[in-house]
């Protein structure tokens, strides 16, 4: 699933973060838009028009 990989890879490049805070706000971005993208794949797989 690509959506899942592209995860995985912006949560490797927020090891790399300078500050905790900055490393928090990489992984919080790579998750968020991970779910976006899988609420879009789910809602074309199953249909669903309105949500």
């Amino acid at each position: 699933m690509d959506a899942v990989q592209d995860m995985d890879k912006a949560l490797s490049k927020a090891r790399n973060a300078n500050t905790w805070f900055e490393h928090l706000d990489e992984q919080w971005g790579a998750v968020d838009e991970c779910t976006k993208k899988i609420k879009e794949i789910g809602k074309k797989e199953l249909n669903i028009k309105n949500t």
